[in-house]
């Protein structure tokens, strides 16, 4: 994954920063991240690491529906 800052704002202790991410699979997103009180760069990076992690795990979430759905029995009596 890849990312580039497009811009940054504060409101407080909040950070936001526009950020667009670059997913393995080549799905580009661009997000508003916000970071509550950050410390330092690392605390942005860390910020932004794991929201393209979760967006990753949520498209792929996604695409793995109908997967689940096609191995569901309907229909049929199910024995618990």
């Amino acid at each position: 994954m890849t990312y580039v800052i497009n811009s940054i704002s504060q409101e407080g202790v909040i950070l936001t920063t526009n950020t667009t991410i670059t997913l393995d699979n080549g799905d580009v997103l661009t997000l508003d991240i916000s970071h509550y009180m950050p410390q330092n760069i690392d605390d942005i990076k860390l910020g932004i690491t794991n929201r393209a992690i979760s967006e990753q795990a949520r498209i792929d979430s996604l695409n793995n529906i109908p997967n689940i759905i096609d191995s569901l029995p309907i229909n049929q009596n199910i024995t618990i």
